[in-house]
């Protein structure tokens, strides 16, 4: 609006001088225009060289808001790729767990242990020179057959282990010597078989009564599993097994103060 109102003013500028120029011509005689426009005033080169930086400063906005438009545009490009990335961020951690899924194992289901065998507050497996355990006088074994649990003192003054059993029978199966003898568990009473292994005399008795046979069966107390040579016989005492020397040499070492050192653990399958 301010250029327009400028240039307009100096077009009306000169034709109101042509228009004298004229008029002076014709008083004087004289039918001939004038040639060329006089020379504009001083105000008129100071109203040229502001528009001039007018337009200078036109062209510096135009280039600023360019330059911010182009910056404008990179942020904008830079934002899309973001999130591209973040989207791709966001699909790997969704097939994260799946793929952790197939690359471990299903953890194996917990183990049942039967309630009378769990171990007290202070039951621990004790290991004395990396080999040996250490047992109490009394401790919770499996005996198989019959596949069962049941309590065991520990009696390291006794050569041989045995059984408290009753019903003993012997019959011969295949041409060889098997007994066959009942055993009381807690909730039942067992009929066990088993090849017939040798005769023992117990010490102090004679007699028919003092021959008694023997049988072996495995017996695993904590993580030691052996087979015992097990003398049936009748036992005084609330526990239906004993243990010997027999058992305990080279596997373990007992402690006479303590009941029940090792803990319980689950049958084995």
């Amino acid at each position: 609006m301010t250029i327009t109102t400028i240039m307009g003013g100096r077009r009306g500028f000169r034709a109101h001088r042509w228009l004298c120029a004229a008029a002076l011509t014709a008083a004087a005689g004289c039918t001939t225009l004038p040639q060329s426009d006089p020379e504009p005033p001083d105000g008129m080169a100071d109203l040229e060289m502001r528009l001039r930086l007018v337009q200078t400063e036109l062209a510096m906005l135009r280039g600023t808001l360019a330059e911010r438009d182009a910056e404008r545009e990179r942020s904008l490009e830079a934002s899309r790729a973001l999130e591209e990335s973040l989207a791709t961020l966001r699909a790997g951690l969704d097939e994260l767990p799946g793929r952790l899924e197939s690359l471990c194992p299903e953890p194996p289901a917990a183990a049942t242990v039967n309630a009378q065998c769990e171990p007290g507050p202070d039951a621990q497996r004790v290991v004395v020179s990396g080999d040996k355990l250490v047992l109490g006088q009394v401790e919770r074994v499996w005996l198989a057959p019959p596949e069962a649990f049941l309590e065991a003192r520990i009696d390291p003054g006794s050569d041989s282990s045995a059984l408290d059993v009753a019903e003993v029978v012997e019959f011969e199966r295949d041409g060889s010597k098997w007994v066959r003898f009942d055993l009381v568990l807690e909730d039942q009473t067992a009929t066990i078989e088993r090849a017939l292994k040798r005769y023992v005399r117990l010490p102090g008795v004679s007699g028919a009564a003092g021959r008694r046979p023997a049988v072996d069966l495995r017996v695993q107390i904590g993580d030691v599993r052996e087979q015992v040579e097990v003398v049936l016989t009748e036992l005084d005492g609330d526990e239906p097994l004993r243990l010997g020397r027999n058992f305990l040499t080279d596997v373990a070492l007992v402690d006479v103060a303590r009941h029940h050192v090792q803990p319980a653990f689950r049958a084995p399958e």
